[in-house]
């Protein structure tokens, strides 16, 4: 929700002339870069304080691997190069061995 209030801020210091060089488009807007790099550090600052820090991180490394942004995670997080791309490829990998759909099928028969 932070992210649509953000973004509406944004829009709105934009029209109040806040000019920035870099802009970061959107479906149906444009929003300088200076201005989204604020609302990301806000953003960032509720995920702290609501403790759900940790648990972000880990679905972004989970979903995002080869991500500039990912990258840079990886990077602030102490990880290898190269480490999340190599470590989904693996998971990708193992899930479609014998052993993996073995597994995902014994999950799905205890589930029920």
């Amino acid at each position: 929700m932070s992210y649509i209030r953000g973004h509406d801020w944004a829009v709105e210091r934009e029209d109040q002339g806040d000019d920035f060089e870099d802009t970061i488009s959107f479906p149906d807007s444009q929003v300088s870069l200076g201005i989204f790099d604020m609302v990301v550090v806000m953003r960032y600052a509720e995920l702290v304080t609501e403790g759900k820090l940790e648990e972000t991180q880990q679905r972004a490394l989970q979903n995002c691997s080869g991500n500039v942004g990912c990258c840079a995670l990886e990077k602030l997080l102490g990880l290898p190069d190269g480490f999340n791309t190599q470590f989904v490829e693996a998971l990708h990998e193992f899930q479609e061995s014998d052993l993996g759909k073995m597994i995902k099928q014994h999950h799905k028969e205890e589930s029920k």
